[in-house]
This record gives C-alpha cells, sequence and structure tokens, in this order.
C-alpha cells in the first residue's frame, strides 16, 4: 500500500484595490477675495475575495476527499488576508494579472493557491501553473469549490485535462463544472511522482 503524501498550501485571500480620480472644485481665500481652486482626489474601491478560511478549510476538506484515492491530502499551512493593487486596475484577473499576482505570492515552501473575487479564465474558474507551484481560484458557491480547487490542484500534480466527452466527463479533468471527481490509475501514478510531490510532499507526521 502507497504511502500517504501530505502537501502544504499557502493560502492568500486577495483583496484587490481599483484606483479612481476625481476632480473636486472647492473655494479658497486669497487675502480677501476667494477663488475655485481644482483639486485631483484619489480613491480606492475594494474588491473582497467573497470568501473567508473556513470556506477555504471546507474546500481544502473536500479536495483531500477527492484525492484519497492517490493517498494524497493538502494541510493548508496558513491562510492570509492579502490587499493589492489590481493588476491593470480592473477587477477581473485574466492570465496576466494571474502571473503578477504569482510573482507576488509565489510557492516557496508550499503551493500557492490565490483567491480573488472574479477571474476570467478556463471553464472552472481558475489556472494553475505547475512549474510555479501556483494557481487561482475565483469566488465560488460550497458545493463547486471542492472540486474546482481539486481540479486546479491536479495541474499542479502535473495532471492534464481529458476530453472526450461521454467517456471522460466523470473525471476530475475534465475541463467542466459537468465533471465529476474520478481519478485514473495513470492519473494517480503521475500525481504521485508530480514535480509538485518531489517538491513539498512529505509523509504525514
Amino acid at each position: 500500500m502507497p504511502a500517504r503524501i501530505s502537501v502544504p498550501i499557502d493560502v492568500h485571500l486577495i483583496t484587490l484595490g481599483i484606483e479612481s480620480f476625481r476632480v473636486v472644485s472647492r473655494q479658497v481665500r486669497v487675502g480677501r477675495d476667494s477663488r475655485t481652486q481644482l483639486e485631483r482626489v484619489r480613491a480606492v474601491q475594494e474588491v473582497p475575495p467573497g470568501v473567508d478560511r473556513g470556506a477555504m478549510a471546507l474546500a481544502i476538506e473536500a479536495a483531500n476527499r477527492i484525492f484519497l484515492p492517490a493517498d494524497i491530502q493538502f494541510a493548508l499551512r496558513s491562510c492570509t488576508v492579502e490587499r493589492v493593487a489590481a493588476p491593470q486596475n480592473r477587477e477581473e484577473i485574466d492570465e496576466a494579472g494571474f502571473f503578477e499576482l504569482a510573482r507576488q505570492f509565489p510557492a516557496r515552501s508550499a503551493a500557492s493557491v490565490l483567491v480573488v473575487g472574479k477571474f476570467r479564465g478556463a471553464e472552472l474558474g481558475g489556472q494553475a501553473v505547475e512549474a510555479l507551484g501556483v494557481c487561482i481560484l475565483k469566488r465560488l458557491g460550497p458545493a463547486d469549490s471542492g472540486k474546482v480547487l481539486a481540479h486546479e490542484l491536479g495541474h499542479l500534480l502535473n495532471l492534464e485535462h481529458v476530453t472526450r466527452s461521454g467517456v471522460d466527463n466523470y473525471n476530475l479533468m475534465y475541463p467542466s463544472l459537468r465533471a465529476d471527481d474520478q481519478l485514473s490509475q495513470d492519473q494517480i501514478n503521475t500525481a504521485r511522482t508530480s514535480n509538485l510531490v518531489k517538491r513539498f510532499g512529505a509523509a504525514p507526521p
């Protein structure tokens, strides 16, 4: 029986700051007179991730149930609340924005999971780059969050999409929310020998 592998993850709940400016006028005194002066005023709108530590803990539990046949479990090492300037000053993160955030929150001694309010990407609402050990998720409902997290963690474990509709759509790596959570033996073998496991994996204490 294969040994259980524990992979630590750091979760970053990211609130994005959207910067805007407006011009306001005010009256100022100049000696005995007054005149109108225009000022440029900066404002920052915050876009929260829409999930908290408790929701992420539940999503990790659900993902761990999915990876149980592979004897791989993800351990929440830290969950931090971050406030950063929105890449490209946009509320919705795209692929370029993901890479910018990945540089700010890299995988050092654990896989890095970024959570934002909106992400423009694949159908499942996330993206992952195995070489970086970083994935990103958008806010999702409780019914979907564990499976979506497991799907993106699957990519970090070197699992690719499966695409034969009607045959593979019960597989975790089918690229749709209609996917189920099954893993093939080949996928299990790939996950257990992935770079992520080699980099961060260890037997649980």
